[in-house]
């Protein structure tokens, strides 16, 4: 786990940190370096908004969604920023640190696969 370093340790690690280095310490290389880029640019969004991570609602991350949208973002990159989002909040509640997944019911963007 030596390549994350832990967000917000000005008085301590909270239970945010936690939730997050128990998210990222199943990854490695590649998944690990692009999975912690995208929660940063969350937690970002969430500290501009005052938001704290672990109690945002399905309604915040339907604005996160939009937020990223309106970067000019291709949906194949907004699919993945978002689902390092879903996923840490689904290892969130297997890890116990929430009760129910917010982004759960939340409305992913369409991304249309060419091949």
């Amino acid at each position: 786990m030596s390549d994350f370093v832990l967000v917000s340790c000005s008085t301590g690690p909270s239970v945010t940190d936690y939730a997050l280095a128990s998210f990222l310490a199943r990854y490695r290389g590649a998944t690990l370096r692009a999975y912690q880029r995208d929660l940063l640019a969350f937690l970002r969004w969430c500290g501009a908004r005052q938001l704290e991570p672990l109690q945002v609602q399905r309604s915040h991350l339907e604005l996160h969604l939009r937020w990223l949208e309106q970067q000019e973002l291709t949906p194949a990159t907004i699919g993945r920023r978002f689902g390092a989002v879903a996923g840490f909040f689904r290892y969130a509640v297997l890890d116990v640190h929430l009760h129910d997944n917010p982004a759960a019911a939340v409305t992913r963007p369409r991304i249309s696969w060419e091949g």
